[in-house]
């Protein structure tokens, strides 16, 4: 399915790309940290990959969708954490946005994942807990550092706040957590436009 809306994406016309306000695609890397909400509270980081697609022309009014993929390392106890999902967030840009979505996990041992890192991180190992809930949260887009750049004009940094809540006993029923990244948008790489001048 999102293989079939970025093809469709790309095949629109599209305004000239070459400043992330008119990126259609893209893909993102983030790092941060969170906390588990338990009866004893545990704490942790680590780092996730994106790829999202606006669904609609205006960017301001349009939704796009998001799928991400995140490892983490959480306390209390020490464990590894897989995570993925897929978003729907409104509104494309910058600016302020609001996400939402599906959001899976499954979690181990720390010494599971070291002595079995592959099968663990790609969700197959049988000592995982597999645990399916929901991903809720706000981030903010922030314009590109260097909008007069060919390269960094299509750079969003972006930091957001996401809360997921998994209904289940395997874990904590919800986790928060803060990230910091960037998006870049890929529309450039798919299209012959000129770089067009950008007001900072």
């Amino acid at each position: 399915m999102l293989i079939a809306l970025l093809s469709a994406a790309l095949a629109a016309p599209a305004a000239d790309p070459t400043t992330y306000e008119d990126a259609r695609v893209w893909v993102g890397a983030a790092v941060g940290g969170g906390v588990g909400a338990d009866e004893v509270p545990s704490g942790g980081g680590g780092a996730a990959v994106e790829a999202g697609v606006r669904l609609g022309r205006e960017r301001r009014r349009s939704l796009s969708l998001v799928a991400y993929v995140r490892e983490a390392m959480m306390s209390t106890p020490v464990r590894n954490i897989g995570n993925l999902g897929v978003l729907v967030q409104y509104p494309s840009g910058t600016g302020p946005h609001v996400h939402l979505g599906f959001s899976h996990s499954h979690e181990s041992q720390l010494a599971d994942y070291l002595a079995h890192p592959i099968e663990v991180t790609t969700g197959v190992h049988s000592s995982l807990t597999h645990r399916t809930g929901f991903e809720a949260g706000a981030g903010w887009d922030f314009p590109p550092p260097f909008p007069r750049n060919r390269i960094t004009a299509v750079l969003r940094p972006t930091a957001a706040v996401n809360v997921l809540v998994f209904p289940d006993n395997g874990g904590p029923h919800a986790y928060v957590l803060a990230e910091v990244g960037v998006r870049f948008g890929l529309d450039p790489l798919f299209t012959s436009s000129a770089p067009a001048s950008s007001t900072p």
